[in-house]
């Protein structure tokens, strides 16, 4: 790759494209730190860590559900990931393949088999613009489905470059909601750190602490868009502290947001680091006179029971974007029901789930491509998705027209409750913000 191109990739990272959004008052949680055909044949370097998917069982039925394997010309997509640099969003990355496979063991699309290939974003810019890069001029993929953090900001621009467009399942960033080539299925940072505000605000709370992390391109679009919605709320953020992830010492950084006297303290963070930064309040005693809220990545199966029952009874809410985890809906068991099989060991969790969910989407619209599937077949054909339907979602999926790019503006709320997440069943929409 040019310098030029690494100097340009640098600054894209560093400059945000700010959006915030506002979630209704009477919300009571936070949102995002925030997913089809696969591949056999896959050089996807995915990775996933332990989970609640069952270890074995009977295949499910995707595609066509003809039980036929594919054997055609192999079908090249790509996925990004973040996948070393401290984070992880490989569980994600695993789940897209899970369902790719899935489908190529029911015909793939139109009898050709989907190669999925997952690159590392490394929390990099530079290595993100290079793993793009090598995606669209050495695989030569006909589209993305990915999740990755800097994905939109630096690798967007590359795709669109390419003519290549993406569903793309997690959408952290501002960008993933600017950039014409790139649909989420997401609600964006910005969104979801407004969704958090309004939480705390509609609980009480006047001052309001922020841990968040200082990855480029997320951090200060989640600082930005909390201040505004606060001032609007007529509340305040007493502090604010950028963490890098991968948390190290979770007891001072809640210490630390504690000490400005919040009344409520919203964390934006990857599951794991939420998981050690709630046991390190709970071991405080700090769930005894601070409100918490948490992003949707802590919403998954086995969550309530890595932080025990200290945050049994409302101490702690949780937004999530899709359908609840224990859902009987067909595409909640579908998920599982792939991920059980072609991953087993996978978390069932938010990001795994937008993910299944975005790979459904994209493997969908192939499917209903007449003649060879190409990048201007696969665009016009992503662009033309008009009110797809899914138990997952609170409302249909469009591929947005104009600048206004953010598709899911609905949310959930859960608690935990004897050891489980518990829903309140419903869908709350969410309303703009107007930055100060």
């Amino acid at each position: 790759m040019a310098r030029h191109e690494l100097q340009n990739a640098r600054h894209r990272v560093t400059r945000i494209l700010w959006n915030p959004l506002r979630v209704a008052p009477v919300l009571l949680l936070a949102a995002v730190v925030a997913a089809g055909c696969g591949s056999s044949g896959s050089s996807s370097s995915t990775s996933s860590s332990s989970g609640s998917s069952g270890a074995t069982a009977s295949a499910p039925k995707c595609g066509d559900g003809s039980g036929k394997p594919a054997s055609g010309t192999p079908i090249q997509v790509g996925g990004m990931s973040t996948l070393t640099g401290g984070v992880s969003t490989g569980e994600g990355s695993a789940t897209a393949k899970a369902y790719f496979e899935c489908v190529n063991a029911n015909g793939g699309i139109n009898g050709h088999p989907i190669q999925y290939t997952v690159v590392d974003d490394g929390l990099n810019p530079a290595k993100a613009a290079q793993s793009a890069t090598s995606l669209v001029n050495d695989t030569k993929v006909v589209g993305i489905v990915g999740g990755s953090y800097l994905e939109c900001a630096v690798a967007g621009p590359i795709y669109q470059k390419a003519h290549v467009f993406e569903v793309e399942g997690v959408g952290a960033t501002a960008q993933c909601l600017t950039n014409p080539n790139i649909v989420t299925t997401s609600m964006g940072s910005p969104l979801s750190a407004s969704a958090m505000i309004d939480a705390a605000t509609a609980e009480g709370a006047k001052k309001i602490a922020l841990l968040v992390p200082n990855t480029p391109g997320l951090g200060d679009a989640v600082q930005a868009a909390s201040e505004a919605t606060a001032k609007q709320d007529g509340a305040t953020i007493v502090k604010t502290t950028q963490y890098q992830p991968g948390v190290q010492d979770a007891t001072s950084l809640v210490l630390s947001a504690a000490s400005a006297n919040p009344d409520a303290i919203a964390i934006t963070a990857i599951k794991s680091d939420l998981v050690t930064l709630l046991n390190a309040a709970a071991q405080q005693g700090l769930k005894n006179r601070i409100k918490f809220i948490a992003i949707n990545q802590i919403y998954g199966a086995g969550v309530p029971s890595q932080l025990g029952s200290a945050w049994d009874g409302g101490r702690l809410k949780v937004q999530h974007q899709w359908a609840p985890i224990g859902a009987d809906t067909p595409d909640v068991k579908l998920w599982k029901a792939v991920v059980a099989k072609y991953a087993p060991g996978a978390p069932l969790d938010e990001l795994s789930e937008g993910m299944f969910l975005a790979a459904k989407i994209f493997a969908d619209t192939l499917a209903k491509i007449h003649g060879p599937i190409t990048r201007a077949s696969v665009g016009q054909a992503l662009q033309s998705i008009s009110n797809y339907q899914s138990d997952m979602l609170c409302a249909p999926f469009s591929w947005p027209k104009g600048t206004n790019r953010l598709v899911n503006n609905e949310t959930r709320i859960a608690e935990i409750d004897n050891g489980a997440y518990k829903d309140d069943g419903g869908c709350h929409k969410v309303t703009p913000v107007t930055a100060p």
